[in-house]
Formats: structure tokens, sequence, C-alpha cells
């Protein structure tokens, strides 16, 4: 889809699509489909996230998202994103479905240390990156679509994700934390995932009460691959997305499972550099 550019991580053209409808699907409301201006503008922002949010900065110092910025402006015309930084510095406003900067967003907030309460290394200081990764991780996860977060060590991906998943309502989501690593087979991924769920009726299954859960998979690319390239675990966790359902390795039987959804991290530097493109559609 996009020529002479490098991502963070491989993501076939199927993906940036998925990605593409799953965030419309969360920008657009009555108001600004309402004329065909205000529904290019939302276009115009999710495309420019779901195809450039995965560009990186490669090892010889090329910044693809600067350069994806600057091509952008000079192909699409017709919505003006603001002429001061690069294109991915502003977020919507849904209220004037206009552009403002990401510090201006209700996700940009300020600083507040207890010293009684926190250490300095729960505290996180927010950026206009962290701001707008929040930004698109709680509305797609609130839509239960799943996400994946990209990037090498020390970048705070999972300080992200948890403090995503504190913010949840108790009442309505619950959360479950699942580190994978080298050894991880799908016998034990199963395991993991099959503990916070309680047996509904029959053959099926989902978390506690009317609650929804969201499982986070630190490390997804981390289990061992085999001979064909392949994880067990990452097969298993394709089936769990794609069926909604497992099999139960005792008995032998199909689990069905209901109102459970993935928010994964990976950094690209270590393990097996990718995970398994049928899976990505996915997250």
């Amino acid at each position: 889809m996009l020529v002479n550019t490098k991502d963070v991580v491989p993501a076939e053209d199927m993906t940036k699509v998925q990605t593409l409808l799953n965030m419309l699907d969360g920008c657009l409301n009555e108001d600004n489909m309402t004329t065909p201006e205000g529904l290019e503008t939302v276009f115009a922002y999710c495309s420019v996230w779901a195809l450039g949010s995965m560009l990186c900065v490669s090892d010889d110092g090329t910044d693809y998202r600067k350069l994806f910025s600057e091509w952008w402006r000079g192909e699409f015309k017709d919505v003006k994103f603001p002429s001061r930084d690069t294109i991915f510095e502003y977020w919507l406003d849904p209220e004037t479905n206009t552009f403002d900067s990401w510090t201006k967003s209700p996700y940009f907030y300020s600083v507040n240390f207890d010293s009684s309460k926190m250490t300095m290394s729960q505290v996180s200081v927010p950026t206009p990156e962290t701001c707008s990764v929040a930004y698109w991780m709680d509305m797609l996860v609130k839509m239960q679509k799943p996400v994946m977060l990209c990037g090498p060590a020390g970048t705070g991906k999972t300080c992200l994700v948890n403090g995503m998943m504190s913010k949840l309502s108790p009442s309505a989501y619950s959360s479950a934390t699942i580190n994978l690593n080298f050894y991880t087979s799908s016998a034990d991924l199963a395991e993991a995932m099959s503990l916070p769920l309680e047996k509904k009726t029959g053959t099926n299954f989902g978390p506690p009460g009317s609650t929804k859960l969201v499982y986070f998979l630190d490390d997804l690319n981390l289990p061992e691959l085999d001979t064909y390239s392949t994880s067990s675990a990452i097969s298993h966790l394709r089936q769990h997305m794609e069926y909604g359902h497992c099999y139960d390795l005792q008995k032998m039987s199909l689990k069905n499972i209901a109102r459970t959804q993935v928010v994964s991290c990976m950094n690209p530097t270590a393990g097996s550099f990718h995970i398994n493109p049928r899976l990505q559609v996915w997250l």
C-alpha cells in the first residue's frame, strides 16, 4: 500500500484496511456525517493514523512518519491539517470536527505526584505521542477491537496499557495480564487464558458476571518458532480471536468463549521480530 517506507513491524495491506475501518467506526457520528466535508475530514484523519502510525525511524535516521506527513500534505489538499509540525501532532475534536494539538485534548493530562503514595517509577509524563496512543487504544478497547502496540524496549508500551486498564470501570470490565516468553506453548497460553473464565452453561465460558474481559498479552513475539516459522501459542491465540472458541485438552471438547478481547505489546527488536500475518489482521 505504501512504497519506499518501512513499518515498525511488517504489516499486510489487509491489516491497515481493517485498522482504518475500525477507526472510522469509532470516529464517525451523526454530527460529522451530515455533510460531505465533515465525512471527508474524518476519513482523512483516520487514514493518516491507519496508514502512517505504523511507520518508523529507520536505522539510517530516516523518519518515515515525517516523509509521510510531507507527502500527504502535497497530495491531499482538500482537508487542511495545521501547517506546524507533522500531521500526527493533531487530533480531531469530535465536537467541532476541527484539528487541534494533542496537548489540548482530554487525553493530555497534568502530572499529579503524591510522594506519600507514588514512586517516581509510577509517574508517566504525558507527551503528544503517548496521548495519541492512549486515545486510539481507549477508543478501540471500548469498541471491543483488538490492539497491538509495537516498539523497542523502554518506550512505555506496558505502562500505557496498564494505565488504560486501570481506568476501565470495574463493574463493566475485568482484566488479566499474561507475560509470554520463549518457552510459552499453546497449552501454557490456553491454561493462562482460562483462569479468569467461569463456566456459564454447557460448553460456554466467559468472564464473571456480565463483565467484559481484557487480556493483556505482553511480549507477544517471544514464543519459540518451530521448523516452519510458526508458533503454537500464536496459533492458539488466533483461533481464540477468530473463532471465539478453543479446545479443552483434557476432555478434548470445544469451549465457546464470549465477551473477551485482546490488547498486546511486542518488541520488534527481540524474539521472532514479527508475528503471523493472519493474526495481525485481527490485531
